[in-house]
């Protein structure tokens, strides 16, 4: 029985860059909900499909995606032959377990059907080794590879952030593909942190490597060097925070959502608080601390007290189910 662990270390840094995206996630989730998202779906898929297209494994530039030449015949059918091919993935990607090689090879199948007879197949001959900086594993191995891998990502406790990023980083490594490696590694990284956090549909991975193919490389390549995945999972780390608070400064200005009470947005100071406010008029009832912090993505005690639970409290947006005891175990916060 295997027991493959993927060498990888989690810094100070990365520890830091998940509370800020658990943080910033909870912010954004006061302006976005998943009837945002489902209504946004068509935009939403056709700005992965722009992104999938100009990562990694096409030759198409983005002018050549977004306007072709209306006299190239051919490549206006490659673009649109890709587009189909990526739309369709998207649309099957809820169906398919990201924790089955079956469905990832599936995947990989109706993403690059257009490109040839290899989608869905593990490559049979081994990477030239002056087309990559450094060289990929033999062929031979990767079944095994790859089922390792697999199994890894089935068992792994380890937080999606990183768990995702370790994978992504992985596959980049074994090559299993002759192309597309870089297009489904993005997607099927989305997917698993959309079924953490819903609101990854709106910065996908895509996008990210989209525009910074050039960190993309040199974190692969610092990870390879040193036998660890830790750079790779920075890169990713500090993107996709980048890509949250970029997303948040562009709804700032946004109404809050149905949800909400008019009366007690008003009176919100901080996004923190807004964010708590959002959470506990989605619930419709009580919650106790642990229940809040889960719900906000939170793990430290001491910054959800100060940061949310207090200015809330002293804003009198929220109270205590048990005022006159107010560390009881049983206690709960309410909506005034």
């Amino acid at each position: 029985m295997s027991h493959f662990q993927p060498p990888f270390t989690i810094t100070a840094k990365i520890i830091h860059y998940i509370s800020d995206i658990a943080e910033a996630l909870g912010k954004l989730s006061v302006f976005y909900n998943k009837n945002d998202i489902h209504q946004d779906r068509e935009n939403i898929v056709k700005n992965q499909i722009q992104n999938t297209l100009a990562i990694e494994g096409s030759d198409l530039t983005r002018p050549h995606i977004n306007t072709p030449h209306r006299d190239d015949d051919s490549l206006v059918t490659e673009i649109a032959q890709e587009k189909n091919d990526i739309a369709n993935t998207y649309n099957q990607l809820d169906n398919w377990d990201t924790n089955l090689c079956n469905d990832f090879l599936s995947a990989h199948k109706t993403l690059m059907l257009s490109r040839g007879s290899n989608a869905g197949h593990y490559r049979t001959s081994n990477v030239d080794k002056g087309k990559r900086l450094q060289m990929a594993p033999q062929a031979l191995h990767i079944p095994q590879m790859m089922e390792e891998l697999f199994s890894w990502l089935a068992s792994s406790n380890q937080h999606p952030l990183i768990k995702s990023s370790v994978f992504h980083y992985e596959l980049k490594f074994i090559h299993p593909f002759v192309d597309g490696n870089s297009r489904i590694g993005c997607i099927w990284q989305t997917q698993m942190l959309k079924q953490w956090n819903p609101l990854f549909a709106l910065m996908p991975i895509e996008g990210i490597v989209a525009t910074s193919e050039e960190q993309y490389r040199t974190a692969i390549s610092n990870s390879t060097e040193t036998g660890d995945s830790c750079a790779f999972i920075e890169y990713i780390l500090e993107n996709v925070l980048c890509a949250v608070l970029t997303f948040n400064d562009s709804l700032s200005d946004k109404k809050p959502t149905p949800q909400q009470n008019p009366t007690t947005v008003k009176t919100q100071q901080t996004p923190q608080v807004k964010a708590l406010i959002n959470i506990l008029s989605q619930a419709g009832d009580s919650l106790n601390r642990k229940q809040l912090q889960v719900k906000l993505n939170l793990k430290d005690r001491k910054h959800f007290r100060e940061r949310y639970l207090k200015p809330a409290i002293d804003a009198a947006l929220i109270e205590m189910t048990i005022p006159d005891k107010p560390n009881s175990k049983l206690q709960k916060y309410r909506l005034v």
